[in-house]
């Protein structure tokens, strides 16, 4: 059973309490933009009314919003659905940057890429065409087009197979990047 003097310490406690969470909460409500209508005070101009209104062409001071009145279970049908809406707003905000993100690096990866292609494609050609030449020139010099031609190629192949390994591990950081 509890004494008269825990109980007085249990109300004034529960008051106490009562009067920090409605507080919490109209502050959570004016935050969320759920307000009455500010009221313009006019008066002459001083500490008080000092904004000035172009339409009346008069001081005036705006008094603190009020938040509108909701019940306690209307207030948590509002804190859910304003976390979801903020929760959904944060995973597209996320969404987008990692898109926009992906696009610029993709585009830079995909010229790279091309590069390398048009790169490799160039090597062999130049390549065959040294060793046909080689092949079909009947002279002292056709051991050596043939020799050109097999040097020309490893170095485009080694470059292109680099390129394309830097180029895996720049999109899997991307991947990683974007999952963070």
């Amino acid at each position: 059973m509890l004494s008269l003097r825990e109980l007085i310490t249990l109300t004034a406690m529960d008051e106490k309490v009562r009067s920090f969470l409605d507080k919490a909460k109209n502050e959570k409500l004016i935050a969320m933009g759920l307000i009455k209508e500010t009221v313009k005070e006019y008066g002459p101009y001083g500490l008080k009314y000092s904004k000035y209104d172009p339409e009346t062409k008069k001081y005036y001071h705006e008094t603190p919003p009020i938040p509108v009145d909701v019940t306690n279970e209307e207030f948590e049908k509002i804190c859910k659905f304003a976390e979801m809406n903020h929760s959904k707003q944060q995973e597209e905000n996320i969404d987008s940057k990692i898109a926009e993100r992906g696009a610029i690096n993709n585009g830079a990866e995909r010229i790279l890429g091309l590069c390398n292609t048009i790169g490799i494609v160039f090597g062999i050609v130049v390549a065959v065409i040294c060793v046909l030449v080689g092949l079909f020139l009947d002279s002292e010099y056709s051991i050596l087009f043939i020799v050109y031609g097999i040097l020309i190629l490893i170095p485009f192949t080694l470059s292109w197979a680099a390129l394309k390994v830097f180029l895996n591990i720049s999109n899997n950081l991307h991947q990683i990047n974007s999952k963070l």
